[in-house]
């Protein structure tokens, strides 16, 4: 019998999954998951951005943050999935996102929304969130710059 090992990433590495780039800012260990933050696109042409719970590489990971930056000027985007396991939105993440309509956040874990992070999105725009997190969010998206945003369930 012969028992392959396969060595989880190294932290800092990036790589592909799908249609987002991802760098590694925990590593996996064992059988217990290891995080990635969402560092972009790998086409700026996606009209619809779904952040992921988790990705698996052979070993899975859970996307706990999206960078700086990440989907900046997306002109294409109409809607925008953010995670269960997401716990931070980089500074300027969704800035210059202008089509995007509907923000659905299922994290209620989100701790920090990056400066700017939807500066010069479409004003109005609706952010669906988890209840309990209604009015915490609405305070740290209109921090973040989004003009009038539309806080609902």
């Amino acid at each position: 019998m012969v028992l392959i090992v396969i060595a989880a990433p190294a932290k800092g590495t990036t790589f592909v999954n799908g249609n987002y780039k991802y760098k590694i800012t925990k590593a996996a260990a064992g059988s217990k998951a290891g995080a990635v933050t969402l560092v972009g696109p790998v086409k700026k042409t996606l009209k619809a951005i779904v952040v992921p719970d988790t990705v698996n590489i052979g070993v899975k990971y859970n996307v706990t943050a999206i960078g700086p930056k990440a989907f900046m000027n997306n002109k294409k985007a109409t809607k925008v999935t953010i995670g269960k396991n997401v716990t931070q939105i980089g500074a300027n993440a969704f800035a210059g996102c202008k089509k995007a309509k509907t923000y659905v956040i299922k994290s209620a874990k989100i701790k920090k929304i990056g400066a700017k992070a939807f500066n010069k999105t479409k004003k109005g725009a609706k952010f669906k969130v988890p209840k309990k997190m209604i009015k915490k969010y609405r305070k740290m998206i209109i921090k973040a710059k989004a003009k009038a945003p539309k806080v609902t369930k």
